[in-house]
Parts: C-alpha cells; sequence; structure tokens
C-alpha cells in the first residue's frame, strides 16, 4: 500500500505539469513561427484548450467535473492523458513535439499503471476480506 501513496502523491502533480507544457510548447510554436497553416493553428488551438481544462481541474474542480465527469475517474483521466500525448505527437516532424511527446507519454502510462496497480490492490483486499469471514468457497449467485 506504501507504494500506491507514493503513486498517488506523483500523480497529483500530473494535472499542472500537462497544462504548463502543453501551454510551453504552444508558446514555442509561436515563437518559432509554426502556426503557418490551418493544422498548425488547430494544433495550437487545442494546446492552449486543453490546457485551459487542466488548469480548471486544479482551480474549479466541482464546476468542472459537473460538466466533464469523465476527468474524475483515474481511468478516464489516465485516457486522457495517453489523449493529449498523442496530440502532441501530431506533428511529428518538430523535434521538440517528439520528445515531449515521449516525456507526455511515459507520464500517461504512468498515470496508467498507477490505475491498475490499485485496481489489483482492491481485487486482492477483497479476497482476503472474503477469505477471513469464510466465504471464500460459497458461490456468489
Amino acid at each position: 500500500m506504501d507504494k500506491m501513496k507514493l503513486f498517488d502523491k506523483i500523480s497529483i502533480y500530473l494535472d499542472p505539469i500537462f497544462a504548463v507544457v502543453l501551454i510551453g510548447l504552444g508558446a514555442l510554436r509561436i515563437y518559432e513561427g509554426l502556426y503557418d497553416s490551418t493544422l498548425n493553428l488547430l494544433l495550437l488551438a487545442y494546446y492552449f484548450f486543453f490546457a485551459i481544462i487542466l488548469l480548471m481541474t486544479i482551480c474549479f474542480k466541482k464546476v468542472l467535473y459537473k460538466y466533464m465527469g469523465f476527468l474524475k475517474g483515474d481511468f478516464c483521466k489516465a485516457l486522457f492523458y495517453i489523449f493529449l500525448a498523442i496530440l502532441i505527437f501530431a506533428d511529428y516532424h518538430y523535434w521538440v513535439n517528439v520528445i515531449v511527446g515521449i516525456v507526455m507519454g511515459t507520464a500517461a502510462i504512468f498515470n496508467l499503471i498507477r490505475f491498475l496497480v490499485a485496481l489489483c490492490d482492491k481485487k486482492e483486499q477483497g479476497e482476503q476480506q472474503a477469505a477471513s469471514s469464510g466465504k471464500a468457497n460459497e458461490p456468489l449467485v
């Protein structure tokens, strides 16, 4: 259970990290002049839009979770992080996107592993409780 506490402490910082990275990547792309096509403008809009959503999960949780409830669950949030990492890879010709995408993909996979470890721990606890209560061999009907 100690590793879950460590994973949870680290995962608290994933929202601000993803938001800052998306804002920084968008600002770098503007600085480099990479807004010359519709695709690049759309990527910039997505970067800033999703960064605002992630910042809102820090500041306005109650309002955001009301309209985007999928961000409340660990599994859905892990899938959202994977989506954002894939979005960063959309322009793979720019070397910064590749490096940032690899780092953010690693963070997204870390969050997914955190969810899976928590799921295994819950299953283990349920089996231990069932064994201790003597109902391990009874059918679940």
